[in-house]
C-alpha cells in the first residue's frame, strides 16, 4: 500500500482529505473530487495499488439549489450563486449507511450545500459513484412557500432573507446506538439511526435523520429522504468582542450572528438508564464553546430531548479542526484535542453527574499568525497515541509536527514516516524541472486510516523564488500513503478498541494487509494471523448462545428476523469460519468459489428452519415461513443429488405448486 499518487490538482480549502472505513482517500479539488480506492482489478507488477477516480461534484440544478433572489449583476456575491462551487469540505459518515453497509460522502461545496454521494458498484470506478440526494436547510414548493423535509409550512418566503438558507459548516452525528456503554459487537448488530447537524449562518442548528429507502422496517420507502428532528441556537451568551467589526465605520450594521466555522459531535455516553449524553463542540468567531445533547429512545427511536445552553472555555482564538480522541469502552468522558492561539490543548468532557469539564495546556506554542489544516491520530504502537499537526501551506520541514499523547505530554514525537518519501518525491521534481534546490512545498491536507497505521498527505511542489517561479501548469499534488508503523512490530493489526469506534472493518481494508503476509521470509504461523484478525474485527465478545429464541405474541417479524439473522452470523464459531477463510484467500492457500457451495446453504436452510420456535404461537406467518424453507431445502438437495449422479424425486411443477401455496 506504500505509494506515492499524483492526483490533477491540490485542495482548495483545509478540511478536504478524508479516509474512510471502506479504505477509500477522498481529496476535494477545485470544484470535484479525486477518490483514490485499491485497484479492483487484478494488479500487475507495473500497475499502481491505487486507482483514482475523477468524480465531478459541482453539477447543481436550480431545483437542488434554487436561486429565490438573485442579486443585481454589479454585486459578486460568493458563495450564493451556482458559480461558486469548489469543495469546501468532505466528511464520511458511520459504516452501514450506503449499500453493502458502506459509508456514504458528504462533500459542502462553496454555494452553502451538503450532497451525499454513495458507491452502488466498484469502489474504483466513478460510474458507481451517484450523488443520492442534496440537503438543504429548507425546500421551497411551487406556491413559494418555504417547507421543511417533511412538507410542514415554516415561513413565507419574503419573511426570511436568502442568507438563512444556507449551510455554514456540518458534521455527521455518531449513531446513539453506538454508544460508549455498549459492547462493540453488540453495536454493530443494531439497526443504527444516521444523522447528519448543518448550521446556518444564523447560528441555527437543524439535526437531519438521513433514511435510506433500503430499510427493512419501511420497504414502501423509494427514495432518500431526510427529516429534521430537532432545532436550536447556539449563540452565547456571553459573545467576545470581534476585532475585525471595531475597526469597522460606525453606520456598518454587523450581521445577527456570528461566523460558525468548525463543528464537531462527540460520541454518545450511557449514564445507565434511557439517556444518553453527548457534546458539541463548536467555533463562534473562532472561539470555543461546547453544548452538552441528551437524546432518549421513545417510540421506537431516538431522540434529542435535551441541551444546554452555550458555555465557553477557551477565550484564545482556535487554529485547527477540532478532533474528539478515540475513546475507551465505557469510559464516561470525551476528549476533545486542538490548537489554539496558544499552543495544543486538551479538553476533558466528564458526562457525570454531574457533568464537568476540564482544560489543559498540553504544550505552549505560538499559534497568533498560524493556521493548521488538518489534526490527526496516529498508532505507532498499541495503545500509543501520536498526533500529528500540519501547519497550511507550509514547508515541509518546520509545518509537520508529532506529539506524544500520553499520561503527560513529553518532547515532540520523531517526524512520521511520509516525511521522508515526500522529500525523496520533491528532490524528484526538481531534476525533472530543473529546478534543483530551488523548490518548497506547500502541505494542504493529512488524512489517516481506521487503524491509524497509515498516513494519506496531500502536497504540491513550488518553486521558491526567482523569474521561475510560476504555478506549474498541471497543478499537480503528491498523496503519499505510507505506513507508519514499524514492520517488525509483532502485531500485524491494531486491535485497540478506541480505534474501532463502534463500527465494523472492511473486508477492503484488511485484505491488503494480508495479501502482504505471503511475500514475507519468515511466514507466520496462520493461527497466529486468524487470532489478530479475529481481534482487530472486535470478535472477542461473540458467544455460541442458541439460535432460535421465544418471543411473546406481539413481537414484530422484522425485529424478530433481524435479531434471527444477527444470532446467526455472529456466533463465535461461525465468525471464526469465516475469519479462516478470509485469511486463507488472501494467502492464496483458497480460491473464491464459482457459486455458493450446496453444503453450506443446506446448513444455512436447516437452521433458519428453527425460526418458527421464535415466532409468536399463534402466527400464521411461522408456518408459511417453515413451509416454504422446507421447499428450498428439497430443491437443494435435488440439485445435490444431480451434481452426484442420482434423480429427484419431485418435479419442477410440484415444486411450483408448493411455492404458490405459500405466498
Amino acid at each position: 500500500m506504500d505509494e506515492v499518487v499524483i492526483i490533477n490538482g491540490w485542495t482548495t480549502s483545509p478540511d478536504c482529505v478524508a479516509w474512510s472505513y471502506d479504505n477509500v482517500i477522498a481529496v476535494g479539488v477545485r470544484d470535484g473530487l479525486a477518490l483514490l480506492a485499491p485497484r479492483s482489478e487484478g494488479k500487475s507488477d507495473n500497475d499502481s495499488f491505487w486507482k483514482v477516480a475523477n468524480l465531478d461534484a459541482s453539477d447543481f440544478s436550480q431545483q437542488e439549489v434554487p436561486l429565490r433572489y438573485p442579486l443585481p449583476w454589479k454585486y459578486f456575491s460568493l458563495g450564493q450563486e451556482l458559480s461558486e462551487r469548489h469543495v469546501v469540505s468532505i466528511q464520511w459518515s458511520p459504516p452501514g449507511l450506503g449499500l453493502f453497509g458502506r459509508c456514504m460522502l458528504a462533500i459542502m461545496s462553496a454555494n452553502e450545500t451538503v450532497a451525499l454521494y454513495e458507491c452502488d458498484g466498484k469502489l474504483d470506478a466513478k460510474e458507481h459513484w451517484h450523488r443520492r440526494m442534496v440537503v438543504n436547510r429548507f425546500d421551497e414548493n411551487g406556491n413559494g412557500q418555504i417547507v421543511d423535509e417533511s412538507g410542514k409550512k415554516l415561513e413565507a418566503a419574503q419573511e426570511k432573507p436568502q442568507r438563512s438558507q444556507r449551510i455554514k459548516t456540518f458534521c455527521w452525528i455518531p449513531p446513539p446506538e453506538t454508544h460508549l456503554g455498549r459492547p462493540s459487537l453488540e453495536s454493530r448488530q443494531t439497526r443504527k439511526t444516521f444523522m447528519l447537524a448543518t448550521c446556518d449562518d444564523n447560528a441555527d442548528i437543524s439535526v437531519h435523520v438521513v433514511q435510506q429507502p433500503r430499510d427493512l422496517l419501511r420497504p414502501t420507502q423509494t427514495s432518500w429522504q431526510t427529516s429534521i428532528v430537532e432545532q436550536f441556537s447556539i449563540i452565547p451568551d456571553d459573545i467576545v468582542p470581534n476585532q475585525v467589526l471595531t475597526c469597522l465605520p460606525s453606520t456598518f450594521t454587523p450581521p445577527s450572528a456570528g461566523n460558525i466555522d468548525r463543528l464537531t459531535w462527540s460520541p454518545w455516553i450511557s449514564d445507565g438508564t434511557n439517556t444518553l449524553t453527548s457534546t458539541l463542540a463548536y467555533t463562534y468567531d473562532s472561539i470555543l464553546h461546547v453544548i452538552a445533547v441528551n437524546a432518549e429512545f421513545q417510540d421506537g427511536k431516538w431522540k434529542v430531548v435535551y441541551h444546554s445552553a452555550p458555555e465557553r472555555v477557551d477565550s484564545s482564538l482556535i487554529r485547527s479542526p477540532l478532533r474528539w480522541l478515540p475513546t475507551p469502552e465505557r469510559v464516561a468522558q470525551n476528549t476533545l484535542i486542538y490548537f489554539s492561539s496558544e499552543g495544543l490543548n486538551r479538553l476533558d468532557v466528564d458526562c457525570g453527574p454531574p457533568p464537568a469539564i476540564q482544560k489543559n495546556l498540553l504544550c505552549a506554542q505560538d499559534m497568533e499568525w498560524g493556521n493548521l489544516t488538518s489534526l490527526t491520530f496516529v498508532k505507532r504502537k498499541i495503545e500509543h497515541t501520536e498526533i500529528c499537526a500540519a501547519l497550511q501551506l507550509a514547508e515541509l520541514e518546520r509545518g509537520v509536527s508529532m506529539y506524544n499523547l500520553g499520561s503527560e505530554l513529553e518532547f515532540p514525537a520523531a517526524a512520521p514516516s511520509w516525511v521522508k518519501s515526500m522529500l525523496k518525491a520533491r528532490r524528484a521534481q526538481g531534476k525533472t524541472f530543473g529546478h534543483a534546490s530551488n523548490i518548497c512545498s506547500h502541505i494542504h491536507g493529512l488524512a489517516t486510516s481506521p487503524l491509524g497505521d497509515f498516513s494519506a498527505p496531500c502536497i504540491s511542489f513550488h518553486p521558491k523564488e526567482g523569474l521561475e517561479y510560476v504555478i506549474p501548469a498541471s497543478q499537480e499534488a503528491f498523496i503519499t500513503i505510507t505506513r507508519e508503523t514499524a514492520h517488525a512490530e509483532d502485531k500485524l493489526f491494531f486491535t485497540d478498541n478506541t480505534l474501532l469506534q463502534k463500527h465494523a472493518i472492511a473486508a477492503e481494508v484488511i485484505l491488503p494487509t494480508l495479501a502482504s503476509l505471503k511475500d514475507r521470509e519468515s511466514p507466520l504461523d496462520p493461527d497466529i494471523i486468524e487470532a489478530q484478525v479475529f481481534a482487530c474485527l472486535g470478535y472477542q465478545e461473540a458467544h455460541n448462545e442458541a439460535v432460535a429464541t421465544r418471543f411473546s405474541a406481539g413481537s414484530d417479524l422484522p425485529a424478530l428476523a433481524m435479531l434471527f439473522r444477527q444470532r446467526l452470523l455472529y456466533q463465535t464459531d461461525s465468525m471464526k469460519l469465516r475469519v479462516k477463510r478470509l485469511v486463507d484467500i488472501a494467502l492464496k492457500k483458497l480460491e473464491l468459489p464459482a457459486a455458493p457451495e450446496l453444503a453450506v446453504l443446506n446448513r444455512l436452510v436447516s437452521l433458519t428452519m428453527e425460526l418458527k420456535e421464535a415466532l409468536p404461537d399463534a402466527g400464521a406467518a411461522g408456518g408459511r415461513i417453515t413451509k416454504l424453507h422446507h421447499i428450498i431445502l428439497r430443491r437443494l438437495v435435488a440439485r445435490e443429488q444431480q451434481v452426484n449422479g442420482t434423480a429427484s424425486n419431485n418435479g419442477p411443477d410440484e415444486e411450483e405448486q408448493n411455492v404458490e401455496s405459500c405466498e
